[in-house]
């Protein structure tokens, strides 16, 4: 795929950043599959196996298909299915972190870690948009659809939809989740260990 692109990116004449800067986000894509492995050689952690396959479906929803084959604009509510699901699965690496964090991770209360996990998938939902922000304005992208497809610029609260209900989706994804994870808790009290990063020997 980013050969493909940069067989495009060589022939583009008109939006030659934002055509390179696609190639930069799929071989980042690629790089990031291995981030998992990385984390787990140079922290000493192993990872859970739920988290990792989670992360690599969302490697190949968002970077490769979402960017890469551009199903962000064919296909309708694609980013905002996305933003809930790396809602869900922030909750699951904020379950990691905090059982790596915490030795003593089981003397909190099943409230205090999940609203912990809430407001952590919540402060990563935020700063994902500070990324749109910032290459928005360097690379003249429209990651946060401020414009419409032909350029021109929205004005007033149409321009704040895109990034809004990208926020709002994060809420809704990580909120499911996390009332799911309350009622399995409930039910199997050791449920939650299949999220917790564990030493890795």
């Amino acid at each position: 795929m980013a050969i493909y692109l940069s067989v495009k990116a060589f022939n583009e004449t008109d939006l030659v950043k934002r055509a390179w800067f696609l190639v930069f986000q799929v071989l980042v894509g690629v790089l990031l599959c291995a981030l998992p492995f990385l984390v787990e050689r140079l922290l000493k952690i192993k990872a859970s196996s739920f988290f990792k396959k989670t992360y690599w479906l969302f490697i190949l929803l968002s970077i490769f298909l979402g960017t890469g084959l551009a199903f962000y604009l064919k296909v309708r509510y694609w980013d905002k299915s996305l933003h809930a699901f790396s809602g869900m699965m922030l909750v699951v690496l904020g379950l990691g972190l905090l059982s790596r964090l915490m030795p003593r991770f089981k003397h909190l209360s099943t409230a205090t870690i999940l609203l912990f996990t809430f407001f952590f998938a919540m402060t990563l939902g935020v700063y994902w948009e500070f990324y749109e922000f910032t290459f928005d304005g360097l690379l003249g992208l429209n990651m946060q659809q401020f414009a419409t497809i032909t350029g021109r610029d929205l004005v007033g609260r149409q321009s704040l939809m895109d990034t809004m209900g990208d926020l709002f989706a994060n809420a809704i994804g990580a909120s499911l989740f996390v009332l799911y994870c309350h009622f399995k808790f409930k039910k199997e009290p050791n449920w939650l260990e299949i999220f917790y990063f564990t030493a890795n020997k």
